[in-house]
């Protein structure tokens, strides 16, 4: 068994109020953690695999083709491959989300 603790996983996105960690990986399975903070939004971008996006705290409003929709705590949305997406936190507060990457 390996305990994972976010705080001290490496970030491999990390660009000003934004950071993601890798905190899984698997040929079938990656997941990731994202924060955003306030102000803040990523870059529109295709994915070559489905993803679920899970919001943790706070809440954001994730773009699937030119579409909105806002999202808040404990909420998910799953998103298929190829499609143009991006997050965008819009609040006072700082946003974080689970990323699965669904590989297989």
């Amino acid at each position: 068994m390996k305990i994972i603790k976010i705080s001290e996983t490496q970030s491999f996105f990390n660009q000003p109020g934004i950071i993601g960690k890798s905190i899984y990986e698997n040929p079938k399975l990656d997941i990731v953690h994202l924060e955003l903070e306030p102000g803040t939004n990523l870059e529109p971008h295709p994915m070559p695999m489905t993803v679920l996006f899970y919001v943790l705290e706070g809440i954001g409003v994730l773009t699937i083709d030119g579409k909105k929709y806002e999202l808040s705590q404990d909420c998910g949305i799953e998103c298929p491959k190829g499609l143009l997406r991006f997050w965008s936190n819009e609040s006072n507060e700082k946003l974080r989300v689970l990323v699965l990457k669904m590989n297989g």
